[in-house]
């Protein structure tokens, strides 16, 4: 019983990391960009 609710928990977890880690990889891009405009940031 406790080891099926602890495991939807760990595949909510790996999910929100998926879409952290994604999110994280756009910004780096958008970042990337902004540095290119303007370099004294």
């Amino acid at each position: 019983m406790g080891g099926s609710s602890r495991h939807s928990a760990a595949i909510v977890t790996y999910t929100l990391l998926f879409k952290l880690a994604h999110e994280h990889s756009v910004r780096i891009d958008s970042t990337a960009e902004e540095a290119r405009l303007f370099p004294a940031n």
